[in-house]
């Protein structure tokens, strides 16, 4: 078939325009001084489905063009049967026994680092550039210090991507290697120092061999690099603040994660594209966009959907786990593949992407043309899967729970999970309204489907929640535990239902030590101010019991907001230090105030004191 006659020079690929914003990255460094003036206002009016869309057109498909370049056509399938069949078989044998043991989903930034350095090095030979062996070495030295900023980082704790079908809270965990803080202290200011050496001798050398103009691409890609990894990695590290929101918020919101997959995926593509579009078998950049989608979606989606369901995946975490194996296969496959293909010194590479020569189409090779159908039809099933689940992760479900269509939201989580794409956070607004709505047992089953897709605080705080509404307090205690001892993303609360747990047991000195702590926590809460002042108020236990302390809180928070629970709580302070007429007066006023409020069930509670008051007796625990 012919080869499409690209407009462009040869100093270019596509143009200078495509080149700079998506093969030299400076699209993200637009988006990036955008958000960094108006990053609140941007992401505030950027609708939610709009990333996740982006990173399955762009992110997902730029796996799928590796795969169409090395298994599309046979020539290219023999050409690289060692790492296309046997290492490809070794890698998946691997993954099965990663399903097993996820310490082996460790996940590096070497893709990123090989990509950017060998586009570098790309234009530089394009436009003639005498790259002397130093300079290259400066280069590459440059490149590599970078990715060791990051990795050194990334492993002191532990970091996450999102994977690309995981559309808002599903991550694939980063296993650290254990370096500590005291070793990055030492080792980051030296790396960084040679990283600004680095670059500071290569800018000398280059501009030795060239002209600014000519070097425009390389010192781009070298910016870019900065931006996606050096800058935001030491930034988090030193705990600075550069009042740069992409610099300073990149490991905390994941919309600047997602834009930095978005440019590495569109960077991909446009380099496979353009090789692609240079060989014997061009049908078409939709056609061409087809085959990396579907390609590069069905082996994110497919394992989901043959694994997951199966129920071969049981304990906490191992659903959600199947998401960082399945990132790790992709990524070393995808490495391992990238550094047999991409080789500038091939020159069958080198006439296509230096000296811009079609690539010479070669002898026919027989086709079997059944196994060529099953192959497509099955990456087609991928394809539709994948847009299936992202249309009801991203609309149907989100619209159904809007609208309190909890049965149609339900049925479509269900739908989701059989199309891979079970989303925790769609599933956390469930657990929460059938919470709210008394239906237990539905509640229930999705936190239990939670502990195996997202083992984390913020799910056990959650099974916690249902365990106390199911009247399990033994093993809601042991939920909200583990969700303490892994961090959930609201402590205070998790603390004050262990609290009233305790209370619950009759341990007054344990549930004072959670509200202590809630306090610590967040020490503007006014509830769980209220909750322990009425416990050092009433308990019986002489450990606990502080009345004066009791009065105190009390009367601070009458002060800041005058409503009834907060009166009842100082009238039993001022009952408890034996000021049973201030104890009737305040208890009155909170009955009054009760009573005009309509709160039929606190004015109970606090007649039932103010009797007691009245005997010159204590409140009623």
């Amino acid at each position: 078939m012919a080869v499409a006659s690209p407009t462009r020079t040869d100093r270019w690929l596509f143009g200078p325009l495509p080149d700079l914003l998506f093969g030299c990255g400076l699209l993200y460094a637009i988006a990036f001084a955008a958000h960094a003036v108006a990053g609140p206002a941007i992401r505030s009016a950027t609708p939610s489905f709009l990333l996740p869309l982006l990173i399955l057109a762009l992110s997902t498909p730029h796996y799928g063009g590796t795969l169409v370049r090395v298994y599309d056509q046979r020539r290219d399938r023999q050409a690289y049967a060692v790492f296309a069949v046997w290492v490809t078989l070794a890698l998946i044998a691997l993954f099965f026994v990663a399903l097993q043991n996820t310490l082996l989903a460790s996940l590096l930034f070497t893709l990123y680092l090989g990509q950017n350095y060998g586009i570098a090095v790309m234009f530089l030979r394009r436009r003639g550039v005498a790259v002397t062996p130093l300079a290259k070495r400066w280069l590459y030295a440059a490149f590599i210090l970078s990715f060791l900023l990051t990795a050194i980082v990334s492993h002191l704790e532990v970091g996450s991507a999102y994977s690309p079908l995981a559309y808002s809270s599903q991550t694939v965990a980063f296993v650290p290697l254990g370096i500590t803080r005291g070793v990055g202290d030492v080792v980051l200011p030296i790396l960084g120092a040679g990283y600004l050496v680095s670059l500071a001798v290569v800018a000398v050398l280059l501009r030795r061999a060239a002209s600014w103009r000519d070097l425009v691409p390389t010192f781009a890609l070298v910016l870019t690099q900065a931006l996606w990894f050096s800058l935001p990695f030491s930034v988090h590290y030193w705990h600075w603040q550069t009042g740069l929101e992409p610099l300073d918020a990149q490991q905390k919101l994941s919309n600047y994660l997602m834009m930095i997959f978005i440019g590495h995926g569109l960077q991909y593509l446009w380099i496979t594209t353009y090789y692609a579009r240079a060989s014997g078998h061009w049908d078409g950049y939709a056609n061409y966009w087809a085959k990396a989608a579907a390609s590069g979606i069905a082996i994110w989606t497919l394992p989901a959907v043959l694994i997951d369901p199966s129920g071969f995946l049981s304990g906490p975490g191992r659903a959600g786990g199947l998401f960082e194996v399945i990132a790790t296969f992709v990524n070393l496959h995808h490495f391992v593949l990238d550094g047999a293909i991409w080789k500038l010194r091939n020159s069958r590479i080198a006439s296509v992407l230096i000296r811009s020569a079609p690539e010479a189409e070669g002898e026919a090779a027989p086709r079997s043309p059944w196994l060529r159908r099953l192959a497509w039809s099955i990456a087609g099933a991928g394809l539709a899967s994948g847009l299936a689940g992202y249309y009801m992760t991203q609309f149907y479900v989100p619209n159904a729970i809007a609208r309190g269509d909890l049965d149609r939201a339900e049925r479509g989580v269900v739908l989701a999970r059989w199309l891979g794409s079970d989303e925790p956070a769609l599933r956390d607004r469930l657990v929460e309204r059938f919470t709210e709505k008394g239906e237990i047992e539905r509640a229930a089953a999705h936190a239990e489907r939670l502990v195996a897709l997202r083992a984390d605080g913020k799910t056990y705080a959650l099974l916690g929640d249902v365990l106390v509404a199911r009247h399990q307090p033994d093993a809601a205690r042991a939920a909200f535990e583990t969700a303490v001892e892994k961090g959930a993303q609201r402590l205070d609360r998790v603390h004050l239902s262990l609290a009233r747990l305790a209370l619950e047991r009759g341990e007054d000195a344990a549930a004072a030590a959670h509200y202590r702590e809630a306090i610590r926590l967040v020490p503007t809460s006014r509830t769980v101010a209220n909750d322990f002042a009425w416990l050092l108020a009433t308990s019986a236990d002489p450990a606990v019991r502080d009345v004066a302390t009791a009065t105190a809180a009390a009367e601070a928070l009458v002060k800041v907001d005058e409503q009834p629970l907060h009166l009842d709580t100082l009238a039993a302070a001022y009952a408890a230090a034996g000021r049973f007429d201030d104890a009737i007066r305040t208890a009155s006023r909170a009955a009054e105030l009760a009573e005009s409020r309509n709160d039929s069930a606190r004015l109970a509670d606090i007649r039932r004191n103010l009797d007691r008051y009245r005997a010159r007796q204590t409140a009623a625990r």
